[in-house]
C-alpha cells in the first residue's frame, strides 16, 4: 500500500523524501515497480471488468447474489464472498427504487430523544404536526 502511494505521487514529490517518510527503502520501491502482476491480481481485475459488465446489463439493479448467479451460468466459477468483496472496493451497489414512506425521524431537542413524524409525500406539509418524545407525550 505505500509502494502504491509513492507511485501515485511520484509525479509531485521526490521518491526518496517519499520513502524516508513513509518508513521504506527506496531499493524496496524500485524492487516492487520492478515485479509483474500477481496472478491474483489479474485474475480480479478480469473479475471487476465482468461485474461491471453484469451491473451494466442489468442497469445497476443487481446485487451480488445475482451477479454471483449470473456469473455462475456463464461459467465463472467464483465464490459470492470474493464477487462481494470486490464490489464493495470498488463501489458497485446495486439500485434501490423503493419509494420513501412517512417514518419517524429524531429531532435535537434539549435532553431527551424527541422524535417527529416526517412527511415525503406530500406535495405541501400538514397543517399540524403533533411532536412527540421518547416517553409517549405530547407537545399539545
Amino acid at each position: 500500500m505505500r509502494f502504491r502511494f509513492i507511485e501515485d505521487r511520484r509525479a509531485d514529490y521526490p521518491v526518496r523524501i517519499m520513502c524516508d517518510v513513509l518508513g521504506v527503502s527506496p531499493a524496496g520501491y524500485y524492487a516492487w515497480r520492478a515485479r509483474p502482476e500477481s496472478q491474483r491480481a489479474a485474475a480480479n481485475r478480469d473479475l471487476v471488468d465482468d461485474i461491471k459488465r453484469v451491473h451494466r446489463d442489468t442497469s445497476g439493479r443487481y446485487g451480488s447474489p445475482r451477479i454471483h448467479a449470473e456469473l455462475r451460468a456463464q461459467g465463472c466459477g467464483v465464490s459470492r464472498g470474493r464477487i462481494e468483496r470486490l464490489m464493495r472496493y470498488h463501489g458497485i451497489r446495486a439500485r434501490s427504487d423503493h419509494p420513501q414512506r412517512a417514518g419517524m425521524e429524531p429531532l435535537s431537542r434539549g435532553g431527551g430523544a424527541v422524535f417527529a413524524v416526517t412527511y415525503f409525500m406530500f406535495s405541501e406539509p400538514p397543517k399540524c404536526l403533533r411532536i412527540l418524545h421518547a416517553e409517549g407525550k405530547s407537545d399539545f
